[in-house]
């Protein structure tokens, strides 16, 4: 009898944790709409319907258990807790821009040489038009083609075949 009922009561307990639990896209619209003073004006701004927003405000301030905006007539004011609560998803938000830029600037960051050997008509019609937005996309790489003809390609995939230690199959040289 206790059997059955464990994966319910393990269920329970996840959902809950799942409503307890802050969610950054909460966070996030409670900071525009105590940044632009509306929801009418976060809206605008957001794309998100003013209801829905003030669903999620209320939603966050629920989960943290303290009032974050004052609502009046003339817009909203962010409160005691709200502002202290605004200074730290201000925090969140230059973190997560700066781990976007971190990102971004990594796969910018690749650098070295790369080597092609390809058949003339592989390399003309299709490799080079794909390398100038490649190129521009990774500045510090430099980029060696070598045009080959077709029985030279297939040696030489054969070889790298035996290092990369992939099926013969796929390169025969035959």
């Amino acid at each position: 009898m206790l059997r059955s009922h464990a994966p319910a009561v393990a269920q329970a307990l996840v959902a809950e944790d799942e409503r307890n639990r802050l969610n950054w896209d909460d966070v996030r619209l409670f900071l525009e709409v105590a940044r632009s003073g509306s929801f009418r004006k976060a809206a605008d701004s957001t794309g998100i319907s003013s209801n829905t927003l003030m669903r999620r405000v209320a939603l966050l301030e629920a989960r943290l258990g303290h009032i974050l905006l004052s609502r009046r007539t003339s817009g909203v004011a962010v409160t005691n807790e709200g502002q202290a609560v605004a200074r730290v998803a201000e925090r969140l938000r230059t973190e997560a821009l700066a781990l976007e830029r971190m990102a971004r600037d990594g796969a910018r960051s690749l650098t070295g040489t790369i080597k092609v050997a390809v058949t003339e008509g592989l390399g003309t019609f299709w490799l080079v038009p794909r390398l100038v937005d490649f190129r521009q996309r990774h500045p510090d790489l430099t980029s060696a083609i070598c045009a080959l003809p077709t029985c030279q390609v297939i040696r030489r995939m054969w070889r790298c075949s035996s290092i990369l230690r992939l099926p013969r199959s796929l390169s025969s040289p035959d």
